[in-house]
């Protein structure tokens, strides 16, 4: 297959997000098998400390790379001439091992001068390294939309670290190695295989194209505070649990976390294709763009509010499920989480047209906005409410987020028929009553489980029997999106 190309139809943007809740689906029944087995094996600690870990090395790859691996998407998108992929592509590259080295350096000089547990800190060190190796190993096929080759990578990373994973675990390790070695095995494997694939088709250049670099770093640099203000909006109630409540608080919001990013399903998939096309598309002012741009809208509209049903209605089972009758605590947590990742999913739609539009000081401007608020909520909640208390503030700050990006996206406006802004209303004051009656009126109310788990089931099926009948969702006309050549 070859990689330099791109397919902007309409067929092709079905067939990539279709591939993507595929591998999605895949990932996240990985998580329902893995997560109830390191409940079992591991402590509140450990399965803290990872989170802690993975959140702290998640904002050095986008700062120490200066975010090459994510930023010059949007200057590959339209060239398929594959000299020029390879002048850029392997300027990156270089820039990036240079920048590997420098880690490798540090991760062994640092331990000796402050005599850190060298170790656990060359362990960290490796898995950021590895990090940036597999992020930079799949850029191409994320801006060209290989999916297929997307799928079948991701899939060794999630179910090779999954398998080495429970081997460790059954071999008796019971400490943070259990999680981090398999990780940092399967993304040197994957690393090697797409490098190798890669210089098949554009052979290795050792040159630095510096003019092509100024160009990158000057939408890459000024889109790191969006990184950021984007971490912060994620991570900032992890390190008030932790100064509040301890490092086994944080455990417990970590498997929260984990049961609640089902509805990020939805923002992955977006993640997958949209903003390669957004890219594309605008870039070219396809006329077909405009009404995609309103399918995407409905549908991630629709699906986020069904899931958000299931959350209320359903998620002490799902608690019990795949954690334990220890965890109950999380029940209100959780829907409130759901209800921060359905505005997260929403922002990224309008977050992948302003990235195409190169509005990066509006991006950062959002963020900015989203974060001083979690900022200035998070810790008298985290502090009075523990793990609830940093769902509410994380919610807090996906609002924000998406009143920001709303309003600065209206360049592009949404053209919605009067039967469909209905369907919105509808949508709307049904979340409004459902978030009401799971965390107020449960509790006021005397009700059984059972009674409670059939009104639901009876919401969920008025709500999906309301989009078929009002024909929100043309659903023919995204199989024809599918399947048409």
């Amino acid at each position: 297959m070859e990689i330099i190309s791109f397919d902007p139809s309409k067929r092709a943007v079905a067939k990539n997000a279709a591939l993507g809740f595929l591998f999605q689906f895949l990932l996240k029944f990985k998580g329902v098998i893995l997560l109830p087995i390191i409940v079992h094996f591991l402590p509140k600690e450990v399965l803290g400390e990872w989170n802690l870990i993975t959140t702290s090395l998640s904002i050095l790859t986008p700062v120490l790379t200066l975010n090459l691996l994510d930023g010059p998407g949007m200057f590959f998108s339209s060239d398929t001439d594959k000299g020029s992929v390879r002048n850029k592509y392997y300027t990156i590259e270089n820039v990036v091992f240079l920048i590997i080295a420098a880690i490798v350096f540090l991760s062994v000089l640092v331990p000796l001068l402050f005599e850190t547990g060298i170790h656990y800190y060359v362990l960290c060190a490796l898995y950021l390294i590895l990090t940036i190796l597999q992020k930079l190993s799949i850029m191409l096929l994320q801006t060209y939309q290989k999916s297929s080759y997307l799928v079948i990578c991701n899939f060794i990373l999630q179910y090779g670290s999954f398998v080495l994973t429970i081997a460790m675990l059954y071999a008796g390790v019971r400490d943070i190695r259990a999680l981090i070695i398999p990780n940092l095995v399967i993304y040197a494997l994957v690393s090697l295989f797409l490098q190798t694939k890669i210089r098949e088709e554009i052979p290795y250049y050792s040159h630095i194209d510096i003019s092509f670099l100024k160009s990158v770093l000057k939408i890459s640099i000024p889109l790191i505070p969006v990184f950021i203000t984007e971490w912060i909006l994620s991570a900032i109630g992890i390190y008030y649990l932790r100064f509040f409540h301890g490092v086994a608080t944080v455990g417990s919001y970590s498997v929260m976390l984990s049961l609640a990013s089902l509805i990020l399903i939805l923002r992955s998939t977006l993640q997958f294709f949209w903003f390669s096309t957004c890219s594309n598309m605008l870039g070219t002012k396809n006329i077909e763009f405009n009404s995609i741009y309103v399918l995407v809208v409905k549908t991630y509209l629709a699906l986020s509010v069904f899931l958000l049903i299931c959350y209320c209605f359903f998620s002490k089972l799902l608690i019990l499920a795949l954690a334990n009758e220890t965890y109950l605590f999380i029940e209100k947590g959780l829907l409130i989480m759901a209800l921060g990742y359905m505005f997260m999913v929403m922002s990224t739609i309008w977050n992948g047209l302003l990235y195409a539009s190169g509005a990066a000081k509006k991006i950062t401007l959002s963020y900015s906005v989203a974060a001083a608020m979690i900022c200035i909520a998070s810790p008298l909640l985290v502090k009075s409410y523990d793990v609830i208390g940093a769902a509410m503030g994380y919610t807090i700050g996906n609002v924000s987020l998406f009143v920001m990006m709303y309003h600065f996206a209206k360049q592009h406006p949404l053209r919605f028929t009067n039967k469909e802004k209905v369907v919105n209303y509808f949508m709307a004051i049904l979340v409004v009553i459902i978030m009401l009656m799971k965390l107020f009126v449960r509790e006021w109310v005397v009700m059984s489980d059972g009674l409670f788990y059939s009104i639901g089931l009876v919401v969920t099926i008025c709500y999906i029997g309301a989009l078929l009948l009002s024909k929100y969702i043309d659903i023919n006309r995204l199989v024809v999106l599918f399947k048409r050549k």
